[in-house]
């Protein structure tokens, strides 16, 4: 009797072991350059708005003297999710010239 129960033990351990599911790892982000150009400044809220040539609008803060018409050459982060580019965060922003 003992030996069965034991035997029913190791079975289900066993069992509870293989079953347990491994927890899918978090999506890794990427980081990537991009271009935009300032297209909206509101200095009350010192936030730079900048646009990418297919439309999308990023913002910053820290007005200081950037001017609508300037290039900014910018680090985005994917933020985990490469087939959504709404979610990205800009890492990093730095004056690349100014188009008129």
């Amino acid at each position: 009797m003992i030996k069965k129960a034991l035997l029913t033990l190791t079975a289900l351990a066993t069992i509870a072991a293989g079953s347990t599911t491994a927890k899918a790892a978090a999506p890794q982000s990427s980081i990537y350059p991009d271009a935009m150009v300032v297209d909206e400044i509101d200095r009350a809220a010192d936030v730079v708005y900048i646009k990418t040539c297919t439309g999308l609008v990023y913002s910053f803060e820290g007005v200081e003297d950037w001017m609508i018409g300037d290039l900014a050459a910018v680090i985005m982060d994917d933020n985990g999710t490469p087939d959504n580019v709404k979610d990205d965060i800009i890492l990093t922003v730095k004056y690349a010239g100014y188009i008129d």
